[in-house]
């Protein structure tokens, strides 16, 4: 099931690649990467899409802060203790 969902993730990678060629030959490859505007209406567009990089970027790194476990390098016989098994992939 996970090579479905891996291969499903690459298909769409290719396919949106393959559509943005010919708009990121127009705008040019270094301007859409690192422009910082984003404004498809304007009557000279601009599309740059590091905003969207960024937030995706501080977004990952958020929830990494987030969901991280903060009493690393502890006991993991307390978490037993408390019920928890962190090796529930074991248990099967």
């Amino acid at each position: 099931m996970g090579l479905v969902t891996v291969g499903c993730v690459l298909l769409i990678s290719v396919y949106l690649v393959v559509s943005g060629i010919p708009a990121i030959r127009e705008v040019g490859l270094v301007e859409f990467l690192f422009g910082p505007v984003w404004n498809s209406n304007a009557a000279e567009p601009q599309f740059g899409i590091l905003p969207f990089i960024l937030t995706s970027i501080y977004g990952t790194a958020g929830a990494i802060l987030l969901g991280e476990d903060y009493e690393f390098g502890k006991d993991p016989q307390a978490d037993k203790n408390r019920g928890l098994d962190m090796n529930f992939m074991d248990n099967k």
